[in-house]
C-alpha cells in the first residue's frame, strides 16, 4: 500500500468511527504523515480533517480544542460554511455569544435561509438580551405546516424570548404553537403556565 493509500485508509476510518477519540487519532496520523503544504493534499481536504477533528473535540465536550481545529480549518477554506457554523457552537458553549454571533452572519452571508445559523444566531442572541433580534431570527424559520419536533423547539425559544421582554400575550402563543406540535414539550408546558399565571397577578395586581 502507498503512502497516500495508507492515508486515504485512516481518513476513513475516522470518518466512519463513531468514537470521538480514536477520530481524533486517525486525523493526527494524516497531519503527521504529510507537510501540510504538500501537493498530495488541497488545502480543501485540510479543512476538512481539521473540521471533523474540531467536530470529534465537540463530542468530547472539549470546546477550546473544537475552536482551534475549526479556526485552523477556515484557514485552509475561509468559504467553508459549516466550519464557520460549528466555529460558531464552540464559541457559544465557551460564553463567547457575541462572537458566535458573528461567525452566524457570516453563514447567513452566504445563505440568507440556513436553518442552522439561524436558530443558533437566535439562541445566541437571547443570551446576550437582545430578544427582539432573536425573535426575528426565529420568525424567519417558520414554515407552514411543517410538523417537526424541532420546530416545536424554536417556538419555544420564541416564547421565551417574548416572555423576556414581558410580552405575555405573544409568549403564550408561541407555547402554544410548540405545543399544537409536540404536547409534550416540557419546557412550553412549563412557559405557558409562568407566562398565563403572570398575566392572572398583572390583572389582579396580586
Amino acid at each position: 500500500m502507498d503512502e497516500q493509500s495508507v492515508d486515504d485508509y485512516w481518513f476513513k476510518k475516522g470518518f466512519f468511527s463513531e468514537d470521538p477519540e480514536e477520530k481524533i487519532s486517525c486525523y493526527d496520523r494524516i497531519l503527521e504523515s504529510y507537510p501540510e503544504v504538500s501537493s498530495l493534499w488541497n488545502h480543501e481536504l485540510f479543512s476538512l480533517i481539521w473540521s471533523n477533528k474540531g467536530i470529534a473535540y465537540s463530542y468530547l465536550g472539549m470546546h477550546d480544542k473544537a475552536l482551534e481545529c475549526f479556526d485552523k480549518a477556515l484557514q485552509y477554506n475561509e468559504l467553508d460554511m459549516d466550519a464557520w457554523c460549528n466555529k460558531g457552537i464552540s464559541l457559544f458553549n465557551l460564553g463567547r455569544y457575541d462572537e458566535a454571533v458573528f461567525c452566524y452572519d457570516k453563514v447567513l452571508e452566504k445563505d440568507m435561509s440556513n436553518e442552522n445559523a439561524l436558530f443558533n444566531k437566535g439562541v445566541s442572541l437571547a443570551h446576550i438580551g437582545k430578544y427582539e433580534e432573536a425573535i426575528d431570527c426565529y420568525s424567519k424559520l417558520h414554515r407552514e405546516l411543517e410538523i417537526d419536533s424541532k420546530f416545536a423547539v424554536i417556538w419555544y425559544k420564541k416564547g421565551m424570548a417574548y416572555s423576556s421582554l414581558g410580552q405575555m400575550d405573544e409568549a403564550i402563543k408561541c407555547f402554544l404553537r410548540a405545543l399544537e406540535i409536540d404536547p409534550e414539550h416540557g419546557g412550553a408546558i412549563e412557559g405557558l403556565k409562568r407566562c398565563t399565571r403572570k398575566k392572572k397577578e398583572d390583572l389582579t395586581g396580586d
